[in-house]
């Protein structure tokens, strides 16, 4: 029986990559590869010993390939292959981070952490205000402006608020979208 034993999250950080990933097999070698989309990163041929072969270092792999494409996240495959069978892990998201975060959801942690702790701005008048964020598969983002408008002949100022189009996310994206009000 030819086995992976390692699951990483939907999201994972690259330093929550364990330094080794154990393979059971009753075979007498394993091709072991990491890839992402169609492109194969990595290959090698692992031997067991008492019916486990040792893939060490899946995190230089992915990070290292990362940063020469200057990407900071990307989704990662690891397949292992015998003479008779094949395993595979599932399609993961891995977010390149040099930071030793604790291993939790990745998804998690980028919805309270990433980018901004505002979900909101005031800006004034010809001012532009780039706002990023990270949407998160399958999840609908609803947005909005308000305008403070004090418009002539009215005594007091009032509030218009301008409705966006829900815009429903299916893959993780980092988005970014500018502000400029109106004069």
């Amino acid at each position: 029986m030819l086995t992976i034993r390692y699951s990483p999250q939907d999201f994972s950080f690259t330093s929550s990559i364990p330094d080794r990933i154990d393979i059971s097999t009753d075979a007498a070698s394993v091709i072991v590869a990491v890839q992402t989309g169609t492109s194969i990163i990595f290959e090698t041929e692992l031997f067991p010993y008492n019916k486990i072969a040792s893939l060490y270092d899946l995190r230089s792999i992915i990070e290292d390939f990362l940063a020469e494409r200057r990407l900071t996240h990307a989704n990662f495959v690891i397949t292992a292959d015998s003479d008779t069978e094949e395993a595979m892990t599932p399609e993961r998201t891995f977010i390149y981070s040099r930071l030793n975060i604790p291993y939790w959801s990745g998804a998690v942690y980028i919805q309270h952490h990433f980018l901004t702790t505002l979900s909101s701005f005031v800006l004034p008048r010809n001012a532009v205000q780039c706002i990023s964020f990270l949407a998160l598969p399958n999840n609908t983002l609803t947005c909005y402006t308000e305008c403070l408008i004090h418009a002539v002949g009215e005594p007091t100022p009032r509030v218009v608020r301008l409705e966006e189009n829900p815009i429903n996310y299916t893959a993780l994206r980092l988005c970014a979208v500018n502000v400029m009000p109106e004069l």
